[in-house]
Protein backbone atom coordinates (compact mmCIF):
# COMPACT_ATOMS: atom_id res chain seq x y z
CA UNK A 1 0.00 0.00 0.00
CA UNK A 2 1.02 3.56 -0.61
CA UNK A 3 2.21 5.96 2.07
CA UNK A 4 0.33 9.07 3.12
CA UNK A 5 3.26 11.24 1.94
CA UNK A 6 3.00 10.17 -1.72
CA UNK A 7 1.22 12.31 -4.26
CA UNK A 8 -2.04 11.10 -5.73
CA UNK A 9 -0.27 10.80 -9.10
CA UNK A 10 2.53 8.62 -7.67
CA UNK A 11 -0.02 6.37 -5.98
CA UNK A 12 -2.12 5.96 -9.12
CA UNK A 13 0.93 5.21 -11.28
CA UNK A 14 2.02 2.60 -8.73
CA UNK A 15 -1.48 1.14 -8.87
CA UNK A 16 -1.34 1.02 -12.68
CA UNK A 17 1.71 -1.25 -12.43
CA UNK A 18 0.19 -3.32 -9.65
CA UNK A 19 -3.12 -3.82 -11.50
CA UNK A 20 -1.37 -4.69 -14.75
CA UNK A 21 0.64 -7.39 -13.00
CA UNK A 22 -2.40 -8.71 -11.13
CA UNK A 23 -4.47 -8.98 -14.31
CA UNK A 24 -1.88 -11.35 -15.76
CA UNK A 25 -1.31 -13.19 -12.46
CA UNK A 26 -4.97 -14.18 -12.26
CA UNK A 27 -4.69 -15.90 -15.66
CA UNK A 28 -1.91 -18.14 -14.32
CA UNK A 29 -3.59 -18.85 -10.98
CA UNK A 30 -5.85 -21.81 -10.23
CA UNK A 31 -8.61 -22.67 -7.77
CA UNK A 32 -9.16 -20.51 -4.70
CA UNK A 33 -6.06 -18.44 -5.47
CA UNK A 34 -7.58 -17.41 -8.83
CA UNK A 35 -10.82 -16.32 -7.14
CA UNK A 36 -8.95 -14.38 -4.43
CA UNK A 37 -6.73 -12.64 -6.99
CA UNK A 38 -9.76 -11.69 -9.04
CA UNK A 39 -11.48 -10.24 -5.96
CA UNK A 40 -8.29 -8.29 -5.15
CA UNK A 41 -8.29 -6.90 -8.70
CA UNK A 42 -11.91 -5.81 -8.33
CA UNK A 43 -11.13 -4.07 -5.02
CA UNK A 44 -7.96 -2.35 -6.25
CA UNK A 45 -9.66 -1.22 -9.45
CA UNK A 46 -12.53 0.14 -7.36
CA UNK A 47 -10.10 2.18 -5.26
CA UNK A 48 -8.13 3.28 -8.29
CA UNK A 49 -11.03 4.28 -10.53
CA UNK A 50 -12.89 5.99 -7.69
CA UNK A 51 -9.79 8.07 -6.93
CA UNK A 52 -9.46 9.04 -10.57
CA UNK A 53 -13.16 9.80 -11.04
CA UNK A 54 -13.62 11.86 -7.88
CA UNK A 55 -10.17 13.34 -7.21
CA UNK A 56 -7.96 13.44 -10.30
CA UNK A 57 -10.33 13.86 -13.25
CA UNK A 58 -12.12 16.93 -11.85
CA UNK A 59 -8.71 18.58 -11.50
CA UNK A 60 -7.77 17.31 -14.97
CA UNK A 61 -10.80 18.99 -16.50
CA UNK A 62 -9.45 22.42 -15.48
CA UNK A 63 -5.71 21.75 -15.78
CA UNK A 64 -5.60 19.47 -18.83
CA UNK A 65 -8.84 19.40 -20.89
CA UNK A 66 -12.35 18.04 -20.93
CA UNK A 67 -11.65 15.97 -24.04
CA UNK A 68 -8.66 14.16 -22.49
CA UNK A 69 -10.62 13.40 -19.32
CA UNK A 70 -13.68 12.30 -21.33
CA UNK A 71 -11.53 9.89 -23.35
CA UNK A 72 -10.04 8.38 -20.17
CA UNK A 73 -13.48 8.12 -18.53
CA UNK A 74 -14.84 6.28 -21.56
CA UNK A 75 -11.95 3.80 -21.34
CA UNK A 76 -12.53 3.37 -17.61
CA UNK A 77 -16.21 2.65 -18.16
CA UNK A 78 -15.28 -0.03 -20.73
CA UNK A 79 -12.87 -1.56 -18.23
CA UNK A 80 -15.55 -1.59 -15.52
CA UNK A 81 -18.01 -3.26 -17.91
CA UNK A 82 -15.41 -5.89 -18.82
CA UNK A 83 -14.82 -6.52 -15.11
CA UNK A 84 -18.53 -7.03 -14.52
CA UNK A 85 -18.69 -9.44 -17.47
CA UNK A 86 -15.76 -11.39 -16.05
CA UNK A 87 -17.44 -11.52 -12.65
CA UNK A 88 -20.64 -12.81 -14.26
CA UNK A 89 -18.66 -15.48 -16.17
CA UNK A 90 -16.77 -16.65 -13.11
CA UNK A 91 -13.12 -17.61 -12.90
CA UNK A 92 -13.82 -21.22 -13.93
CA UNK A 93 -15.50 -20.32 -17.24
CA UNK A 94 -13.62 -21.50 -20.34
CA UNK A 95 -13.47 -17.97 -21.77
CA UNK A 96 -12.38 -16.22 -18.56
CA UNK A 97 -8.60 -16.29 -19.18
CA UNK A 98 -8.89 -15.10 -22.79
CA UNK A 99 -11.12 -12.20 -21.74
CA UNK A 100 -8.84 -11.40 -18.79
CA UNK A 101 -5.85 -11.15 -21.15
CA UNK A 102 -7.85 -8.78 -23.37
CA UNK A 103 -8.71 -6.69 -20.31
CA UNK A 104 -5.02 -6.59 -19.33
CA UNK A 105 -4.11 -5.22 -22.77
CA UNK A 106 -6.94 -2.69 -22.65
CA UNK A 107 -5.91 -1.58 -19.17
CA UNK A 108 -2.22 -1.19 -20.13
CA UNK A 109 -3.16 0.96 -23.12
CA UNK A 110 -5.44 3.09 -20.94
CA UNK A 111 -2.79 3.50 -18.22
CA UNK A 112 -0.16 4.58 -20.76
CA UNK A 113 -2.44 7.25 -22.24
CA UNK A 114 -3.54 8.46 -18.82
CA UNK A 115 0.01 8.82 -17.53
CA UNK A 116 1.19 10.64 -20.65
CA UNK A 117 -1.81 12.86 -21.36
CA UNK A 118 -3.21 13.65 -17.93
CA UNK A 119 -0.88 12.69 -15.07
CA UNK A 120 2.22 14.30 -16.58
CA UNK A 121 0.42 17.63 -16.99
CA UNK A 122 -1.05 17.49 -13.48
CA UNK A 123 2.33 16.68 -11.98
CA UNK A 124 3.85 19.67 -13.79
CA UNK A 125 1.13 22.24 -13.16
CA UNK A 126 -0.56 21.39 -9.85
CA UNK A 127 0.69 22.22 -6.35
CA UNK A 128 2.73 19.27 -4.98
CA UNK A 129 1.30 19.78 -1.48
CA UNK A 130 -2.24 19.52 -2.84
CA UNK A 131 -1.33 16.37 -4.79
CA UNK A 132 0.05 14.85 -1.55
CA UNK A 133 -3.12 15.84 0.33
CA UNK A 134 -5.20 14.12 -2.34
CA UNK A 135 -2.92 11.12 -2.03
CA UNK A 136 -3.95 10.83 1.61
CA UNK A 137 -7.55 10.30 0.48
CA UNK A 138 -6.49 7.47 -1.80
CA UNK A 139 -4.43 5.89 0.99
CA UNK A 140 -7.42 6.05 3.36
CA UNK A 141 -9.70 4.50 0.77
CA UNK A 142 -7.16 1.81 -0.09
CA UNK A 143 -6.70 0.91 3.58
CA UNK A 144 -10.47 0.63 4.02
CA UNK A 145 -11.11 -1.46 0.91
CA UNK A 146 -7.92 -3.50 0.53
CA UNK A 147 -7.29 -3.95 4.24
CA UNK A 148 -10.77 -5.29 4.84
CA UNK A 149 -9.93 -8.75 3.47
CA UNK A 150 -7.50 -9.42 6.29
CA UNK A 151 -10.29 -8.74 8.79
CA UNK A 152 -12.89 -10.94 7.09
CA UNK A 153 -13.65 -14.35 8.47
CA UNK A 154 -13.22 -17.39 6.26
CA UNK A 155 -17.00 -17.82 6.21
CA UNK A 156 -17.56 -14.27 5.01
CA UNK A 157 -15.04 -14.72 2.18
CA UNK A 158 -16.61 -18.05 1.23
CA UNK A 159 -20.02 -16.43 0.93
CA UNK A 160 -18.83 -13.66 -1.40
CA UNK A 161 -18.83 -10.83 1.15
CA UNK A 162 -17.63 -8.35 -1.41
CA UNK A 163 -20.32 -9.22 -3.94
CA UNK A 164 -20.38 -8.00 -7.50
CA UNK A 165 -17.94 -5.32 -8.71
CA UNK A 166 -20.56 -2.59 -8.59
CA UNK A 167 -20.97 -3.16 -4.84
CA UNK A 168 -17.21 -2.88 -4.33
CA UNK A 169 -17.06 0.33 -6.39
CA UNK A 170 -19.91 1.76 -4.31
CA UNK A 171 -18.06 0.90 -1.08
CA UNK A 172 -14.95 2.64 -2.42
CA UNK A 173 -17.00 5.78 -3.11
CA UNK A 174 -18.40 5.62 0.43
CA UNK A 175 -14.89 5.29 1.88
CA UNK A 176 -13.72 8.33 -0.09
CA UNK A 177 -16.75 10.35 1.02
CA UNK A 178 -16.00 9.43 4.65
CA UNK A 179 -12.41 10.68 4.25
CA UNK A 180 -13.57 13.89 2.56
CA UNK A 181 -16.04 14.55 5.40
CA UNK A 182 -13.25 14.50 8.02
Amino acid sequence: MATDQASVIDILVEQHHQIGDMLLDVVDARGDEKEELFQDIVKLLAVHETAEEHIVHPMGRTTVSDSVVDDRRNEEEQIQHALIELYDLGVTHAGFDRRMRALAEEFDEHASKEQAEEFAVLREKEDPAELRRMGQGVVAMEEEIMGKRARLSEAARAHGYWGPPIAVFNRAREALAEWQAQ
